[in-house]
């Protein structure tokens, strides 16, 4: 879509004017995907050195009252104690601290500005081709997977990497499941489109609930323990865990109340020191007889509070907004449970996790569970919570994952408003208008139209080296997979009916395995086959078919194939050289056609248009380009 470069460029007392008119612009401009990341981008500028120089004389402010502080401190030392100069001195105290408290918010805010431009940056950045800011997925590639390797689904420049809008570790398993699982349930898919299309519109939302989910990096994706009560996985606990009995209860907080009391009575010299000193060496001795028990919870929770604290704001964030489609009003629901926020119940795990994790100071450990009996109040916390919220644990995570994923096709929908939402076929026919492939820039893309019909199933597609055969199968391939997880395609029109994908484009051999490439594609084709007639209809790409034996094998081999996958419910579509297996649309003339790409030799260069078109082809050029390179002689 053409861009009005006019309004990239903004006069500088327009900039001081202050985020309210900067807002005003990003929301005139949410249509235009550049646009809206450059007025973004100026705006949390605009904020940042605002908040830079607030934290410069915070700092100042900071270091004057410490320094009035320790002045009155001294003078407590000067005037023997008297109560003007401790009450200064307490006051300065508290404003001191006051002002750390503010710095530390602050400073949170100055880090999720700092996020929030290297989100809108790293938009810009894809905008230009270049997502070398998001993961791979290098970890999910499967080169046996049905489809995802043969179609670039993981790696670089992949389909997962121009999606991916994923910051937490579920988020991203997320996505990777569902580019390996497409639907072919037209109702969920047309549940995402619609929650997709409405998250879309929702640019500002979509930026906070990144610079949520980048405060901290996750601990773990593996929450499973937390269903059930991970707790029942120490032996010899009790139903509501080790310090959920009555017997726990009631002594936990008798022992607390008279640590307490005996300290009071100890510092008033009611009782002797040595007396309070001896019971707090039984108290701790009773704790030591648990701390197996009480390790073996910490460590399940260690560090865990931070990651909670982040998915109790992002949940928050989500709890928060009023949406209108039916699947993230259902994704809402999931995070009321027991009349209860998930948002509220989360925080308060978050609090429980931290004040546990405070055990790790080696003297606040002695002195807290001394007095105070903590590790065990805090586990018997930890314990209630998981009783009642834990089984729900790993549903709100799945939620925050299905946002995200829903998040990145919303994205995608965004930066790309010349593309289009897929419409349904009541029946197995395909139509694309305009079809290119999301990876090759937009002004450099060549696109094609392309029918299938449901009784014309079977496509031989034809043509000279780099042509563009094995491309078209990828973009068919790669926009079909984005049509059946709720995504918009790179077409002006769309139609499809959901049906399982089975490629066969990139195969290898195994030396571990003492596999060679011929018997590893005769391996894929056999899959192919077997799974076709299994559960037709099946969608079959196929490129170059038996490059592993001689022409005239090969020939029959392709042939033979075709024969088969022809008189079958399924669709074909195989890109080849051999284009006398043309002459099979004589044979099949209702279900096979003949598609081809053709290049031509112009003043002595080779030109590619990269057009569709139908028939067989009838231009080579190996030998060109070969005669061209200075590989064989010209005169050949």
């Amino acid at each position: 879509m053409p861009r009005n470069s006019n309004l990239l460029f903004l006069p500088k007392l327009f900039i001081l004017w202050g985020p309210i008119n900067l807002y005003f612009y990003s929301f005139m401009l949410h249509n235009n995907p550049r646009e809206f990341y450059q007025a973004r981008l100026l705006e949390i500028d605009y904020e940042l050195s605002s908040l830079k120089q607030k934290l410069f004389y915070l700092a100042w402010l900071r270091g004057i009252v410490f320094f009035i502080f320790a002045f009155s401190a001294w003078l407590i030392f000067k005037s023997s104690g008297s109560y003007w100069a401790i009450g200064l001195s307490l006051f300065f105290l508290g404003a001191f601290l006051f002002l750390i408290q503010k710095n530390e918010y602050l400073s949170r805010i100055l880090f999720d500005l700092q996020n929030a431009k290297k989100l809108n940056s790293n938009e810009l950045s894809a905008l230009n081709n270049n997502f070398d800011a998001y993961d791979k997925g290098q970890e999910y590639i499967q080169t046996e997977h049905d489809y995802a390797y043969d179609m670039d689904v993981f790696g670089e420049k992949s389909l997962y990497q121009i999606l991916i809008r994923c910051f937490t570790k579920p988020g991203k398993q997320k996505l990777a499941h569902y580019l390996k699982n497409i639907f072919v349930d037209q109702a969920e898919i047309v549940l995402r489109q619609n929650a997709a299309s409405e998250l879309s519109k929702l640019g500002k939302w979509r930026e906070k609930f990144g610079v949520l989910a980048l405060r901290k990096e996750d601990i773990t994706t593996d929450y499973s323990s937390f269903s059930g009560n991970f707790f029942h996985a120490e032996k010899n606990t009790a139903k509501n865990g080790k310090f959920g009995t009555l017997y726990w209860k009631i002594s936990a907080y008798t022992l607390s109340i008279a640590s307490i009391l005996l300290l009071i009575l100890s510092l008033f010299g009611s009782i002797p020191s040595i007396g309070y000193f001896y019971y707090t060496l039984l108290i701790l001795g009773i704790i030591s007889t648990q701390l197996k028990y009480i390790n073996f919870v910490h460590k399940q929770t260690e560090s865990l509070h931070k990651t909670m604290q982040k998915y109790a704001l992002i949940i928050q964030h989500i709890e928060e907004t009023d949406f209108e489609s039916e699947y993230i009003k259902e994704l809402q629901n999931r995070l009321i449970t027991h009349q209860t926020k998930a948002s509220t119940a989360l925080k308060q795990y978050a609090s429980y996790l931290k004040m546990l994790d405070n055990r790790l100071n080696f003297l606040f450990a002695i002195l807290s569970n001394a007095i105070l009996l903590w590790d065990i109040h805090l586990v018997r916390k930890v314990e209630h919570w998981n009783q009642i919220y834990g089984e729900n644990l790993t549903q709100w995570i799945d939620v925050i994952a299905e946002f995200e994923y829903l998040n990145s096709i919303a994205a995608f929908s965004f930066n790309h408003p010349e593309y289009c939402i897929p419409q349904f076929s009541p029946n197995y026919s395909f139509y694309a208008q305009n079809l290119g492939h999301m990876a090759i820039p937009q002004e450099k893309c060549i696109t094609n139209d392309f029918i299938i019909t449901e009784n014309l199933r079977t496509f031989i597609i034809t043509g000279a080296n780099m042509a563009g055969k094995s491309t078209f199968l990828r973009t068919f391939g790669t926009n079909l997979i984005l049509a059946q997880i709720g995504a918009v395609v790179f077409a002006s029109e769309f139609i499809f009916k959901p049906i399982r994908l089975i490629t066969s484009i990139r195969i290898s051999d195994s030396l571990t395995e003492n596999e060679s490439y011929f018997y590893a594609e005769l391996k894929r084709l056999k899959y192919i086959v077997e799974e076709a007639l299994k559960e037709p209809p099946v969608l079959i790409i196929i490129d170059e078919m038996l490059r592993g034996t001689n022409s005239g094998d090969k020939h029959k081999g392709s042939e033979g194939l075709l024969k088969r996958l022809t008189t079958t419910n399924n669709f074909c579509m195989l890109a080849t050289h051999d284009v006398a297996l043309g002459s099979l649309e004589h044979i099949f003339s209702e279900k096979l056609k003949n598609i081809c790409f053709e290049a031509e030799i112009r003043e002595n260069e080779l030109y590619f248009d990269y057009k569709l078109r139908n028939g067989v082809s009838k231009n080579l050029n190996a030998t060109f380009l070969m005669q061209k390179m200075n590989i064989i002689e010209h005169n050949i």
